[in-house]
């Protein structure tokens, strides 16, 4: 299959089980997964799927069904950025912080936010680099959310709310207004 000259390139820093989430929101968005740049070993688990798993259901479904070229992993220590590529946060914990201000110093890059098309975001929100707001998610007026935030799929923030650093809401979740959520908490599905 011949893949449209359109789409955008993203590159995702870190390996995460959100990979199958990211993918269906950069699709939505007009693009597809270019290269996934990981920075560990990840962790075994006999309950979950492996990244290398992921990996391949993302080439299967995404490169078969909508011409994605397969997906490239990469040490952090072989990156090298490309003109035209999308950058973003594919983990989200305490650790986010720090190695994405790393590889924005060493490579002079930015970590686009990325905000599914479905979504609702108050014009005067205050949205941070590296930030990801899923499909159906709702930001009400003058809410804050500061860098590499993740709103899952159908979240919905009140007004005046803060959300600190790499905060993790889970889908469906809800927070009245005027809450403030501490840098790296994270709120439950359907919290």
């Amino acid at each position: 299959m011949h893949m449209p000259q359109s789409l955008r390139a993203f590159v995702m820093f870190g390996q995460s089980g959100y990979l199958g989430d990211y993918a269906e929101l950069i699709h939505a968005l007009g693009g597809y997964i270019k290269t996934v740049v990981v920075n560990m070993e990840e962790p075994s688990s006999p309950t979950r799927k492996s990244f290398k798993q992921r990996v391949a259901e993302i080439d299967s479904c995404f490169g078969d069904r909508f011409g994605w070229p397969r997906l490239t992993v990469l040490d952090v220590g072989n990156f090298l950025p490309c003109e035209g590529e999308i950058y973003m946060a594919g983990f989200r914990s305490e650790p986010v912080v720090s190695f994405c201000r790393d590889i924005s110093e060493r490579h002079s890059i930015t970590f686009d936010t990325l905000i599914h098309p479905s979504a609702v975001v108050a014009e005067s929100a205050s949205i941070e680099q590296g930030c990801v707001i899923g499909p159906l998610c709702v930001v009400g007026s003058f809410v804050t959310i500061d860098a590499f935030t993740l709103l899952n799929r159908g979240a919905m923030i009140g007004h005046d709310c803060h959300l600190g650093k790499a905060v993790r809401i889970g889908p469906n979740a809800a927070l009245a207004s005027k809450v403030t959520v501490q840098d790296f908490a994270a709120i439950g599905i359907g919290a």
